[in-house]
């Protein structure tokens, strides 16, 4: 299960013509649920050739927007299913986002949340007791 960008997701379904949603969505969802870098790549390939003409927006967004959408895949598959089960209860909660900056915001949020839990525990693993080094002046 790969982490599933719905504001993203969503924003270029929005920019896609009606009759299209349906086919792109499962295809993006192809896309996001890909084991690997270079098999979300390729399927991205398909999609801009297939689409280039029928739906220059939803594309264009794609390509804007793929990089970042598909960095969590280098993550272990624990982490990145906790990941989206996060955002998509925050999600949850808020329902509408009025803007994509909105959006980016609270996954920007819910990683950098994460990353502080993170960095916490390994200060406890690391620094169960204090260690210092006793200045010598030479």
């Amino acid at each position: 299960m790969a982490v599933w960008p719905n504001p993203f997701v969503r924003n270029i379904l929005d920019a896609c013509p009606k009759f299209l949603q349906r086919e792109l969505h499962e295809l993006l969802r192809l896309i996001f649920d890909a084991p690997d870098l270079a098999t979300a790549c390729r399927l991205m390939d398909e999609v801009f050739r297939d689409y280039a003409d029928r739906a220059p927006k939803a594309v264009g967004g794609l390509e804007v927007g793929f990089e970042d959408a598909m960095t969590v895949v280098a993550l272990p598959e624990r982490y990145r299913k906790r990941l989206n089960q996060e955002i998509w209860r925050r999600e949850r909660v808020i329902q509408i986002f009025p803007n994509e900056e909105s959006a980016l915001r609270l996954i920007g949020s819910v990683l950098m949340e994460i990353e502080v839990k993170n960095e916490s525990a390994s200060a406890r693993k690391t620094t169960g007791k204090y260690h210092y080094r006793p200045i010598v002046a030479t």
